[in-house]
């Protein structure tokens, strides 16, 4: 065989994957590892000499880039385990809770957080009925932490002793 035909052989792609970026050539199971890999992010700590893996929030702009995506994003529970979303709607931590409705959550408050802000509460008060699945609970409570209205929605009431 020649060097120009070995070559053109290097080049030459099959008639199935022309036009095809290769985003979308990937696995599924690869594509979702690298999905999941956005959920931690390193943090240094103050002395920069030591760094702590943090879960943060799944993009969900990730599942709006098309279908295949979306349909790999709202298969995989993991990508939604984290709630409440206190800096979004309500109904967005509901629909992250129904994504993620028996695998393990972490509930997560963080820091900044106002506490006396009503749509934040409702928001917590969505996430507590499933505080038994909790693999991670990281409330960070600022000052304005004890102001919950314990009788919204008879939000303590929800919470039966045996999810504690």
């Amino acid at each position: 065989m020649t060097a120009k035909r070995v070559g053109s052989l290097h080049t030459r792609q099959p008639t199935a994957t022309l036009g095809v970026p290769p985003i979308d050539r990937l696995p599924s199971e690869l594509l979702l590892l690298i999905m999941k890999e956005n959920l931690y992010e390193h943090v240094e700590v103050s002395d920069l000499s030591e760094c702590r893996i943090e879960r943060v929030m799944f993009d969900r702009r990730l599942s709006q880039v098309c279908r295949r995506w979306r349909t790999l994003t709202l298969a995989c529970s993991e990508l939604w385990s984290i709630v409440p979303h206190v800096n979004s709607h309500p109904k967005w931590t509901k629909a992250c809770i129904s994504r993620c409705s028996c695998g393990p959550i972490d509930i997560v408050v963080p820091k900044g957080t106002i506490w006396k802000d009503r749509r934040v509460q409702k928001t917590i008060w969505l996430a507590l009925p499933h505080l038994a699945r909790a693999r991670r609970l990281d409330l960070h409570l600022g000052t304005g932490a004890y102001n919950v209205d314990a009788s919204d929605e008879g939000a303590l009431g929800s919470v039966s002793s045996s999810n504690m």
